[in-house]
């Protein structure tokens, strides 16, 4: 059984996911500070933001016995960007949301490498045509974005419910 909703966010993308399944699945949700109270090896279900391939604070997060991993990025989602998050984060259940990007939120250096990838799409625009997810990137690049779909829960809404609803006394 499925005891709560853990999070760990950054520019809050992660952190709206959790609110809004922890809502609707009726799950207590705390931000990985505050789980600390928590028994360790208790089920949860884990929201972190993805930086570099890495999910944020997963080795943390790993004294619970994580259910599902909801793993919160700025790229599309693609089968192949899963395999590859499940491969570099040693994990099976992983369940991608597409956040966006929030300026005001990130610090120094995070908003100098937004610059920097946003001048080497420049650049190779120049050498060729990009594709319409480049050309998409690139104008999400230059002011930033959010692609907060909260309807993509569902599925694991529904899931953790019927989990829950399915435990044997």
């Amino acid at each position: 059984m499925i005891k709560a909703v853990v999070y760990q966010s950054h520019t809050g993308f992660s952190r709206q996911f959790a609110y809004h399944f922890a809502i609707k699945a009726g799950l207590p949700i705390y931000s990985l500070d505050e789980a600390k109270k928590l028994k360790d090896g208790i089920n949860v279900i884990y929201f972190s933001w993805v930086k570099n391939g890495k999910i944020v604070d997963l080795a943390k997060a790993n004294r619970f016995n994580i259910t599902y991993v909801c793993a919160v990025g700025v790229k599309y989602y693609s089968e192949e960007l899963v395999s590859n998050l499940k491969k570099e984060n040693n994990i099976d259940k992983i369940y991608y949301l597409q956040g966006g990007i929030r300026y005001y939120r990130l610090n120094i250096f995070e908003r100098q490498f937004m610059k920097s990838l946003k001048k080497s799409l420049i650049k190779e625009s120049k050498k060729r045509k990009l594709s319409d997810l480049e050309k998409e990137l690139l104008i999400k690049l230059e002011k930033g974005y959010e692609e907060i779909d909260l309807d993509s829960l569902n599925a694991l809404i529904d899931w953790c419910i019927n989990e829950n609803n399915n435990i044997v006394s």
